[in-house]
């Protein structure tokens, strides 16, 4: 929505003439990866991606049953979180 700085707000016409008010700070809207882009950041091939999101490993964006995927960036930083291990010393 190019020209909107952050905190404004956003008018929606609705098909009966009525106007919703949609309250969306452009400023806390997340960034949208493709798949592709989610496995590159990630460092994963893509059929690592998709394993991990068909077994809900990795929470995604979806807006229509088979339409395509998106991740957000928090939701590539909690995959990265979860599967993140210490590492130990070696014992001798």
């Amino acid at each position: 929505m190019p020209g909107l700085s952050g905190g404004k707000r956003i008018f929606s016409h609705t098909c009966h003439n009525q106007y919703t008010l949609h309250l969306m700070e452009l400023n806390h809207m997340e960034k949208l990866y493709t798949r592709k882009e989610a496995a590159n950041i990630l460092g994963i091939s893509l059929y690592t991606l998709d394993t991990a999101r068909t077994e809900g490993l990795i929470s995604y964006v979806q807006y229509v049953k088979n339409g395509s995927v998106y991740f957000t960036e928090r939701n590539l930083s909690e995959y990265i979180a979860r599967n993140t291990r210490r590492a130990r010393p070696k014992r001798s």
